[in-house]
C-alpha cells in the first residue's frame, strides 16, 4: 500500500509538471518584445516572411534596412504602436510575389510592370537642353516588402498591413539591346504609381481572403539603381509617396512624399538645405584643424522630409592612432557636435580607425550627447 502511495504521488508530480511545462511554452509563444517608446512591440517567437530572401539579395544593405525603418514610421500614422503590434509580413508568398513583379503576360496576368511593347516617354535633362526620349519596355517596380499588424498578440488575424514598393529608378531606353541608361524623374514615377500601380495591387490584394475587409497601406520607395553596389555609395533611396486603403471598397489618391539624403558637402546641399551645409563646412574645418593629419575622412549625410533635417549621420575614418589621440578626437567631437544643428535633432558620428568602429558617439532629440567606445 505504501509503494503504491509513492507511485501515485511521483505520477501526480510528473503530470503537473507537463502541466507546468505546457503552460510554459504557452506563454512562450504570447510573448511580445516591447519597443521603446512611441515604437512597435513584436510578437515572438519571430517568424521571418515567405519571400525574405529574394528582396534581401535584392538590393544594397543601406535600402534593406532604410525601407523597413522608414515604412514603420510612416506606417505609425494609420496603426498606432500603442493598438498594434508588428510582425513581419506573412501574405505575399513566392506565388503572389512572382505574380506582382512581372511584367504583365498570359503568365502573369497580374503583373504591376507593363506588358512587352509599352513605351514610356520621359523628358531629359542635359545642362540647358531638354528633350524626350522614349523608353521600350519600362521595367519600374522591382521588389515589393511587407509588414503586418495584430491587435492580438496570439496572432490569430491580420488586422493591417503594410506594403514598400520598390521603383527602380535607372532604366534601359531600349532593354531588348542594354543600351544607353536613363534616370526617370521622382515626379515620372510619382505618377505612374498613382495612376497605375497603387490601384492594381490594392486591388490584387483584396483578392485575397486575409486581406479583403483589413486597412492596407501603400508606399513607394524609390533607389538609384538596384544594382547599383559600388563602395562609397552612401546615400539610400527615399519614399516618394503612400497611400491608405480603409476597406477594398475604397480608392484614393497616392500622398505625395518629399524626402531626400544628401551627402552634406555637395552642390545639391548647398541649394536645398544651406544651412545645414554650411555647420558641416565648418564642423569639418575644425575637425581637420584639430587633428591636422591629412589621412583623416570625413562624411556627412542628412536625412530631410520637405528640405528639414530630420538627422544627421556623420563618419569620421582616421589611420592607426594610439590610444589618448583617439580618445582626444572623441572628446573633441563631442564638444562642436550640437554646433552641427541648434534643432535638436538626431545625430551619430561613426569613428572609425581604417575600416573599425572605435567609438560611437549620439545626440537624442533633447539634446543629450552620449559616446559608446569599442575598444
Amino acid at each position: 500500500m505504501k509503494k503504491f502511495l509513492i507511485l501515485l504521488v511521483v505520477a501526480l508530480s510528473l503530470t503537473g509538471c507537463f502541466k507546468s511545462t505546457e503552460n510554459n511554452d504557452e506563454e512562450e509563444i504570447n510573448k511580445v518584445v516591447g519597443g521603446k517608446k512611441g515604437d512597435y512591440s513584436i510578437i515572438t517567437p519571430f517568424t521571418t516572411s515567405a519571400i525574405r530572401q529574394t528582396y534581401v539579395h535584392g538590393y544594397r544593405e543601406i535600402d534593406t534596412l532604410e525601407i523597413g525603418k522608414r515604412l514603420q514610421e510612416k506606417s505609425k500614422e494609420y496603426f498606432s504602436p500603442s493598438s498594434y503590434f508588428i510582425s513581419e509580413g506573412s501574405i505575399i508568398n513566392e506565388d503572389h510575389y512572382k505574380q506582382l513583379v512581372n511584367a504583365k503576360s498570359e503568365n502573369y496576368k497580374y503583373g504591376l510592370n507593363a506588358e512587352r511593347g509599352t513605351e514610356f516617354n520621359e523628358t531629359v535633362k542635359s545642362g540647358n537642353t531638354t528633350k524626350t526620349v522614349t523608353i521600350k519596355n519600362p521595367r519600374f517596380v522591382h521588389s515589393l516588402y511587407e509588414v503586418n499588424f495584430y491587435k492580438d498578440k496570439n496572432r490569430e488575424k491580420i488586422d493591417g498591413m503594410s506594403v514598400t514598393v520598390v521603383l527602380d529608378r535607372k532604366q534601359f531606353v531600349d532593354r531588348d539591346v542594354n543600351d544607353e541608361i536613363i534616370s526617370v524623374s521622382d515626379e515620372s514615377l510619382f505618377k505612374i504609381a498613382n495612376d497605375m500601380i497603387s490601384v492594381q495591387l490594392n486591388a490584387y490584394l483584396r483578392s485575397i481572403e486575409e486581406v479583403k475587409n483589413i486597412p492596407v497601406m501603400i508606399a513607394f520607395y524609390v533607389t538609384d539603381s538596384v544594382d547599383d553596389n559600388i563602395a562609397g555609395n552612401y546615400l539610400p533611396g527615399y519614399y516618394i509617396g503612400h497611400g491608405y486603403y480603409e476597406s477594398g471598397r475604397e480608392t484614393s489618391s497616392l500622398v505625395r512624399d518629399t524626402e531626400r539624403h544628401y551627402l552634406l558637402n555637395t552642390t545639391l546641399a548647398s541649394k536645398d538645405i544651406p544651412q545645414a551645409h554650411g555647420n558641416f563646412s565648418v564642423f569639418n574645418r575644425k575637425i581637420m584643424d584639430f587633428i591636422e593629419d591629412e589621412t583623416v575622412g570625413v562624411i556627412g549625410t542628412a536625412f530631410t522630409i520637405n528640405k528639414e533635417v530630420q538627422n544627421y549621420k556623420i563618419q569620421v575614418t582616421t589611420a592607426s592612432k594610439t590610444e589618448l589621440e583617439l580618445y582626444g578626437i572623441t572628446q573633441y567631437i563631442m564638444s562642436q557636435i550640437q554646433t552641427l544643428d541648434n534643432n535638436r535633432v538626431p545625430i551619430v558620428v561613426d569613428i572609425k580607425v581604417y575600416e573599425d568602429t572605435k567609438a560611437m558617439i549620439s545626440v537624442n532629440n533633447n539634446g543629450d550627447v552620449s559616446v559608446t567606445y569599442s575598444y
